[in-house]
């Protein structure tokens, strides 16, 4: 005979065994009481029950960074795991294309031609490789560097940003690009003149005669180098068009562009210029060395229960086809297909799969396209809660011409108002004879229309307003400076398994649908995946999600338990 238990009951039974902290959780749990998820949240090995989610089995959906994540955490604690995942290659949009043969070196968006890695690694294997999609790491993204630090991964810097970098703009110079010190130094030195010259009357009363002339003068020559005059006339923080040099070679500096100039380039001094002041971007970045997808490949190697590793729990070119919630209680059961690389079905029989648990890290979109029996506002939720950004990238290899005296970039973005919207230079490898260039990286509307257009097109796109910042890339100029027959062009909504590059949600959404996600669905389907985080589109959002999804597993497996 079966007894039920009142919620009330529940938790003075947790609090008898259990004490404080599972108590509070189960009141947030069961609606009680508001109980903030931790940004930031992992055990200590010392802290983890390896027996937690014994008899215990979890379905995830997806072998991205939050499916790794979450099979890796829950394997930990006992639980039995297994990741379906209809791609052909597991670690998700965190793809490191290289010339190497393995199933990373190749894909094929729906209704395209396959494209295959077939960069010529003069300086040796390794040497070249190609981000197709994540591509660093912020110092504050604390879930990516507590597991690259508790895995061993070794970092180094991603220049995101070199004063050395170009910008572009058919509003100044004659269309000629800039430097980024030119540019946005010469801004500097106006928006001295204007401080200087302003009403100073706001200050009275806050700080002091002398404090305010301090304060004047420090913009005046540290922020503005300004002259004796408090005028600007250029100097050295913009850069020279001839370097200084030994004996009687003062250099030359270059000439300051006109304040009205600079204003017509809107874009750039309304964004670009300040780039890697953004919260997420920085001047200086990280990046595993040798690709971005070591992060993933660690993953896989970790140990998971009963002698196998995390990557031997993936079943690759498995389409999960069906989730069900309601027809067993207090289970999930998910009905799976075998497939080839573009998601059709190779002949096998579907399969049916029931487990204690889902955790499901795709796009919310997928996930509502395949059959289900959620109820009416998750399903709806599914669609509406967050929206699909779409997201593409060009890239080819080149000789290093950017390192030469003509141009001394080392890594970093050049930023145009073209349509690619920049160009990646890398930032290691430095003096090597060749080098990656990510030719173009779009998104939104540009990266609809970028989706739209064949291979040939996006590469002759790419290159037309490349060549603008940078004449060596027009192949009459010297066709030993890059070979765009090798070039790889991706558009993430038309891969197969993606609805696109990642996901942008609004406040209304965030206070609605989102909220309505992240419940889940009878305390044993759970959301994970970067659509799930305030940092979409980022390993950060995906980890972090990933954690989330563990924990959510684990607070209903212990009020389960206890009841």
């Amino acid at each position: 005979m079966t007894t039920k238990l009142s919620r009330r009951e529940i938790l003075k039974r947790i609090a008898v065994t259990g004490g404080s902290v599972p108590l509070v959780k189960a009141m947030g749990i069961l609606g009680l009481a508001h109980v903030p998820e931790a940004a930031f949240s992992h055990d200590s090995a010392e802290g983890i029950n390896p027996q937690q989610g014994a008899g215990k089995t979890v379905a995830i959906i997806g072998a991205g960074l939050s499916g790794l994540t979450a099979a890796y955490e829950l394997s930990r604690r006992g639980y039995e795991c297994h990741i379906f995942e209809a791609d052909k290659r597991p670690k998700g949009r965190t793809f490191t294309v290289r010339p190497d043969g393995s199933a990373d070196s190749w894909y094929q968006e729906v209704g395209r031609e396959k494209e295959v890695c077939s960069f010529d690694e003069v300086d040796g294997p390794g040497s070249l490789y190609f981000e197709a999609g994540a591509g660093r790491i912020p110092s504050h993204h604390r879930n990516v560097l507590h597991y690259c630090r508790e895995f061993n991964i070794p970092l180094e810097s991603y220049i995101f940003g070199s004063r050395s970098n170009l910008v572009r703009s058919d509003s100044i110079n004659n269309g000629k690009p800039v430097q980024l010190r030119h540019f946005k130094h010469n801004l500097r030195g106006y928006l001295a003149e204007m401080f200087r010259t302003a009403d100073s009357s706001r200050l009275d009363g806050q700080i002091s005669e002398e404090e305010k002339t301090r304060l004047l003068d420090a913009l005046s020559k540290s922020f503005g180098e300004l002259d004796n005059n408090y005028e600007y006339e250029g100097g050295s923080h913009a850069g020279y068009s001839v370097q200084p040099g030994a004996g009687n070679q003062p250099g030359e500096l270059f000439k300051p562009f006109a304040f009205a100039d600079l204003l017509k380039a809107e874009k750039i001094w309304n964004s670009q210029v300040y780039n890697d002041m953004r919260y997420y971007w920085q001047t200086s970045l990280m990046q595993p060395i040798g690709g971005i997808d070591n992060i993933a490949a660690t993953f896989l190697r970790q140990p998971a229960n009963n002698g196998k590793l995390v990557g031997n729990l993936v079943q690759l070119n498995t389409k999960v086809n069906s989730v069900y919630v309601n027809k067993t209680p207090g289970k999930v059961e998910i009905t799976h297909q075998h497939v080839d690389h573009l998601g059709n079905p190779t002949g096998e029989a579907e399969e049916l799969f029931v487990a204690d648990y889902c955790v499901s890290t795709i796009a919310p979109s997928l996930l509502g396209k395949i059959d289900h029996d959620f109820d009416e506002t998750f399903a709806d939720a599914l669609f509406t809660g967050v929206d699909n950004v779409h997201a593409g990238k060009v890239a080819w290899q080149s000789d290093r011409f950017w390192e030469s005296d003509d141009y001394y970039i080392y890594g970093g973005i050049s930023w145009t108002s073209d349509f690619i919207s920049q160009i990646w230079y890398p930032s290691a490898g430095f003096h090597n004879k060749r080098g990656i260039l990510t030719g173009a990286y779009v998104r939104a509307e540009v990266g609809t229309e970028f989706g739209e257009m064949t291979r040939k097109q996006r590469i002759a796109q790419s290159l037309e307003d490349g060549i603008r910042l940078h004449p060596e890339l027009n192949p009459s100029h010297n066709p030993m400076y890059h070979d765009v027959s090798k070039a790889m062009t991706i558009s993430w909504q038309n891969m197969p398994f993606r609805d696109g590059g990642w996901f942008t949600c609004s406040q209304e959404q965030r206070d609605n649908g989102y909220q309505t996600l992240l419940k889940g669905q009878n305390g044993t389907l759970f959301m994970g995946g970067d659509a799930m985080s305030y940092t979409p589109g980022w390993m950060e959002g995906a980890i972090a999600a990933g954690v989330m999804a563990t924990n959510n597993v684990v607070k209903n497996t212990e009020l389960s338990r206890q009841a």
